[in-house]
């Protein structure tokens, strides 16, 4: 199952990154830790769409979030359980993250209502491409 994180460069222009099971077993490393200033600023991110569902993790039993869980800060938006494949995993993110948040001093920032909405319907364009939006451009990135 691929999983998706967005990047917002502009209000036409998004970076899709694809996420596949195969980039997310290479990360996996038990015997690193990820900082847990990174786990709270992710598990901080408001959560622009939600769903009830859950899915084992790709190493074990686990029950974690579906994609359809996204959470964002306002540039960035993940797939939540992406998450816990950081915290458990090591999961590597894109440089640019890792960059956005210490430029952020590890706070994920409150966005407003409309903004979460903004964000789900660019989530929502970024997986369907829908044809009744404005047109967006997306470049993908496969991890």
């Amino acid at each position: 199952m691929d999983r998706i994180i967005l990047l917002s460069n502009s209000t036409h222009s998004i970076t899709k990154y694809i996420v596949s099971d195969e980039y997310i077993r290479r990360c996996n490393d038990l015997n690193k830790v990820t900082p847990l200033s990174i786990s709270e600023y992710l598990e901080s991110g408001a959560k622009v769409r939600l769903t009830l569902m859950s899915s084992e993790s790709i190493f074990d039993d686990q029950l974690v979030p579906v994609c359809s869980n996204v959470q964002s800060d306002g540039k960035w938006a993940w797939s939540s359980d992406l998450i816990h494949y950081t915290k458990h995993h090591y999961f590597q993110w894109p440089e640019g993250f890792y960059k956005h948040v210490k430029g952020m001093n590890y706070m994920a920032p409150k966005i407003s209502s409309d903004q979460s909405a903004q964000i789900h319907d660019l989530f929502h364009y970024a997986l369907h491409f829908s044809e009744d939006k404005k047109k967006i451009e997306i470049e993908e990135i496969f991890l």
